[in-house]
């Protein structure tokens, strides 16, 4: 590598001369955050509303760093003697550096987002890759964002054969540029929901953000879309005959067509999917929830759309674990636990409900359930249709609601026929922590959004008895 890198891809961001009396760095050495900086890194302090990065240039230097990016104008301390590239947004210039890098490289790269479901297609698709034999580079934990994203790509090295990157937006326009910043040869929506409407402010704000990453993606880009989602839908009809698009759900027309869902007596399930001109194939999943079917058979487009065969397929998923959260089942000497804690949107929630009265229609059951939060102006009435649903659960002993949102699925209950013996209110997790008003038998579901904090009553409820 050398500084011939950096005036080509950073061209349009230089705001001095190159420090070629020094050695140019490999671009893998960026480093946003000090605390992970090692000797002979580089450090790039970003800047925020209520941070500078630049404050830290002491503090890199003295664990070893051997230059910085520096923005323009920004005053740098006494005793500075790294070497220094001015640049004119640090943030910009990293990722630049990180693009340069990825198209450096030759692995085949794939994009994918959606307001549900986009961290566990990611975790299913990586699955299927290794299980495969390839060599599987995956974004890590929510590092889906404008940072998250182009250190992920610092990440890549020669023998990586696939990049696996989650795109997250929380504002318009995200997407567009994380998608440009990557140039996927295949992306991915897996859903529009009304998810952060609160804050794109409108559903068509937020389709048009999301669908980003079909429109802003390079002329070459396969797509994979969910044929389940009328936004999706609308959102890619402009595009069939000009774009190669995959699509899965349950419509005879998919590329991958969910067949059937068969639910075994310990709560798994198989999965059989129809690949157009290669037939059917079945595979173990962990629920028969409908996350889990549409995610699978996701994971199984976006594999398809890689080159995957179906028997690479049938056999990818067969050590896939559970993930704690996300309709994960839990046997205790007390009661069975189902934990959807992860996360709560009226879409999943009901989900969530069709999924547990599949499971257990005859079993007594415990609702713990919570806040959903940006809904936008509709919440009261979102609220209130899930308390409606609970009143039809079969068998249900006690619908408990936590949080100033949840009130109002106990109001929807209440009015959908559930007698008050049945309703327990409590303002927050804690409170609920605080009662013994907890199953002693049967099925507890908790769901909530994740600020609500029932990921704190399933560990009440499953840790060891002292």
């Amino acid at each position: 590598m050398d500084w011939n890198f950096y005036q080509h891809n950073l061209a349009a961001l230089l705001a001095g001369p190159l420090p070629t009396s020094s050695r140019a760095p490999h671009p893998t050495v960026f480093s946003t955050d000090t605390r992970t900086i090692q000797p002979g890194d580089w450090y790039a302090p970003l800047q925020g509303p209520n941070f500078d990065g630049h404050q830290f240039l002491l503090e890199a230097q003295r664990k070893g760093a051997v230059g910085a990016l520096v923005q323009a104008g920004t005053p740098l301390p006494s005793g500075l003697s790294i070497a220094i590239l001015p640049v004119t947004d640090t943030l910009h210039a990293y990722q630049a550096i990180a693009k340069g890098w990825r198209l450096q490289l030759h692995p085949t790269v794939i994009a994918l987002t959606g307001s549900l479901g986009k961290t566990t297609t990611r975790e299913l698709t990586r699955c299927l890759f290794e299980s495969s034999n390839r060599n599987v580079l995956a974004s890590q934990g929510n590092f889906n964002n404008e940072i998250g994203v182009p250190y992920t790509l610092l990440q890549l090295r020669e023998h990586h054969q696939v990049a696996l990157l989650e795109l997250g937006a929380r504002h318009a326009g995200d997407i567009q540029v994380l998608t440009e910043l990557v140039e996927p040869n295949i992306v991915a929506l897996v859903s529009i929901e009304s998810v952060h409407v609160e804050i794109f402010g409108s559903m068509e704000t937020l389709a048009t953000t999301k669908l980003g990453i079909f429109t802003h993606s390079p002329p070459h880009a396969l797509w994979v879309a969910n044929h389940d989602n009328p936004w999706i839908v609308r959102g890619i009809a402009p595009f069939l005959s000009t774009r190669t698009i995959i699509t899965y759900g349950k419509d005879p027309s998919c590329t991958v067509q969910i067949m059937r869902v068969d639910t075994h007596p310990d709560g798994k399930a198989s999965l059989t999917l129809r690949i157009a001109t290669q037939g059917s194939i079945t595979l173990e999943i962990p629920s028969p929830h409908p996350s889990y079917v549409h995610n699978t058979a996701a994971a199984c487009a976006i594999a398809h759309a890689a080159g995957l065969s179906p028997t690479e397929l049938t056999r990818g998923l067969s050590t896939f674990p559970s993930i704690r959260g996300r309709f994960f089942r839990i046997d205790t000497p007390r009661c069975t636990v189902i934990d959807d804690t992860y996360n709560a949107h009226p879409s999943s929630m009901k989900a969530g409900l069709a999924s547990l009265e599949a499971l257990f229609p005859n079993e007594e059951k415990t609702l713990v359930l919570g806040d959903m939060l940006e809904l936008g102006d509709n919440w009261k009435e979102a609220h209130r249709e899930i308390g409606a649903l609970c009143a039809q659960i079969s068998n249900l002993k006690t619908l408990i609601t936590v949080g100033e949102r949840g009130a109002f699925i106990a109001e929807g209950a209440s009015l959908g026929g559930l007698p008050s013996s049945k309703l327990r209110q409590y303002a927050s997790t804690s409170a609920l922590l605080e009662t013994d008003d907890l199953p002693a038998h049967g099925v507890l579901y908790a769901k909530a959004s994740r600020v609500v904090g029932l990921d704190r009553l399933i560990s009440h409820i499953t840790q060891p008895s002292p």
